[in-house]
């Protein structure tokens, strides 16, 4: 019979976590040659400015440094399995930016939809006069 051993989650808290913010690891992603994980927004603004593993200094790509990382969900499926909540919190924290972003953009077609139909129907007004009604009922 297999025995079952507890292990402090400080044990394993190293393992878990991101070295460059610190946090839980958030769409863990490693580095192929030296298997350095950190989150992929944290390594991807590290590799914008650098080549090197973070941690070891390991040389990567030296003019496209992005091909020696790779997406590692296993161990992000063990950080959402050990730590209570935290998918949960990542998908309200990620669906609150991206409704926002929406509004934004929607905002933002939207505004230049009404400029568009304003800018047309000055135009329309010049060259069709005599169907301006017609247009008019159309745009509203």
């Amino acid at each position: 019979m297999h025995r079952v051993t507890n292990i402090p989650i400080v044990m394993i808290n190293p393992m878990l976590t991101c070295k460059l913010c610190a946090g839980y690891l958030i769409d863990a992603t490693t580095i192929v040659e030296c298997l350095h994980s950190f989150c992929r927004s944290c390594i991807l603004s590290h590799l914008k400015q650098h080549t090197t593993c973070p941690v070891c200094d390991t040389l990567l790509h030296k003019t496209r440094p992005h091909y020696a990382i790779r997406p590692d969900r296993a161990l992000q499926a063990i950080v959402y399995k050990l730590i209570p909540n935290l998918f949960e919190r990542e998908m309200s924290c990620r669906r609150e930016f991206y409704e926002g972003e929406l509004c934004s953009v929607l905002y933002s077609i939207l505004y230049f939809i009404i400029f568009i139909v304003r800018s047309s129907r000055l135009y329309l007004t010049h060259l069709y006069s005599p169907c301006l009604n017609q247009v008019n009922r159309l745009i509203r």
